[in-house]
């Protein structure tokens, strides 16, 4: 009998210690924010580093529906013109929706102004990259869109170094792939081939 309510006993023991154990895990699963919600709180960080850097990681998470919504909302709600360019910037590259990535072709600066969005890039983030991760976006969306493809042309006098070369280049891909389309748009802003080193 006694062996019977110890075996008992130690099968209760061990079965409230896994309960136990198990109810710690989901709790402490459920306090703890994801990445995602993590990069989303910090975004509306004071420290221009931590926010760019954030909205870049961000670009390259896959979002939930909630993200969404409040990158939707910090977008209508930024009124810094470069911090609004890389919040709308998450939103089209996330969501390819039409708004979207007209109001990030729209908000990119054009010729000097570039030059912003190229340094906050590579001395204002802790995100490593040769050239802008939005300049990517940019030449992506160039290849089919004539306003992405003047944005592209108007940096790049403003250009030197390596930045010059991937401009270069980026064209160069563009023209080869569609002469017509690329030609059209040289032609709207007068400007020349040799300017921008194709033959």
């Amino acid at each position: 009998m006694r062996k019977k309510f110890k075996f008992y006993s130690g099968i209760i023991l061990v079965s409230i210690l896994a309960v136990s154990i198990s109810a710690c895990c989901t709790t402490r699963r459920q306090t703890t924010p994801s990445i995602e919600e993590t990069l989303t709180a910090t975004i509306r960080s004071d420290d221009v580093s931590e926010s760019m850097t954030a909205l870049i990681l961000l670009s390259n998470l896959a979002l939930s529906p909630p993200t969404i919504q409040k990158l939707d909302k910090a977008y209508e709600q930024e009124r810094d013109p470069m911090k609004k360019l890389f919040v709308v910037y998450v939103l089209a590259k996330r969501t390819q929706e039409k708004s979207h990535v007209a109001e990030f072709v729209e908000l990119y600066p054009e010729g000097e102004g570039q030059i912003r969005v190229w340094a906050i890039s590579r001395n204002q983030t802790n995100y490593i990259s040769m050239v802008s991760a939005l300049h990517d976006l940019l030449f992506a969306y160039a290849r089919n869109d004539g306003a992405a493809l003047k944005k592209l042309l108007s940096g790049y006098p403003f250009s030197d170094g390596a930045i010059a070369e991937i401009i270069e280049q980026q064209l160069l891909a563009i023209y080869e792939n569609d002469q017509t389309y690329f030609r059209k748009i040289m032609g709207e802003l007068s400007m020349d081939l040799s300017e921008i080193g194709i033959k």
